[in-house]
């Protein structure tokens, strides 16, 4: 296995739930791009319920604006080779109804197109797994509306991300 936190990546896994999976090539290492993630999309537009600790954040709540309350559950560092580093976080509180269960980890893989990784390209997937709940089911045509919004959603985060990263590339 090449992650590695392969615990998390196996915790994943081993959820129920509809899955979601948004990806974008950035033009950053994997540090680089973990990094940025975590100060710019995971802290910067949210309230902050308890800081984390370490350079993973580990344990790290915010508050969405719905009102929702993500943890993080465990961080694989980015560690220099070709290994995967991710971030591992669970959904705590939701006030919305919407959803009962929501596991979430966001992969860094080294670009490994030319046959070895390189240190300027990473692979940034954001994969979620969602349970709506009886009522969120049905409003929500069976989730389908749900994973669009989420989707959405992702793709903006994804999409400055990758911008972010473009222009302290160029600076």
């Amino acid at each position: 296995m090449r992650y590695v936190d392969a615990a998390a990546f196996d915790e994943y896994n081993a959820n129920d739930g509809q899955e979601l999976v948004v990806s974008v090539l950035v033009d950053a290492t994997v540090g680089e791009a973990f990094d940025t993630l975590l100060k710019r999309s995971w802290v910067g537009k949210n309230k902050e319920l308890a800081p984390g600790v370490g350079r993973g954040l580990v344990g790290h709540s915010r508050q969405l604006s719905t009102g929702a309350i993500e943890t993080i559950q465990s961080s694989g560092l980015p560690q220099g080779d070709d290994a995967i580093a991710s971030i591992c976080y669970k959904l705590q509180v939701d006030q919305s109804w919407i959803t009962q269960d929501h596991i979430g980890l966001i992969s860094f893989v080294p670009d490994t197109t030319t046959g070895k990784a390189t240190t300027d390209k990473t692979l940034v997937m954001w994969a979620i797994k969602i349970v709506p709940t009886s009522f969120g089911s049905v409003f929500l045509c069976g989730g389908s509306l749900l994973r669009v919004v989420q989707r959405a959603a992702l793709t903006s985060v994804l999409d400055g991300l990758k911008n972010k990263l473009s222009k302290q590339k160029h600076q």
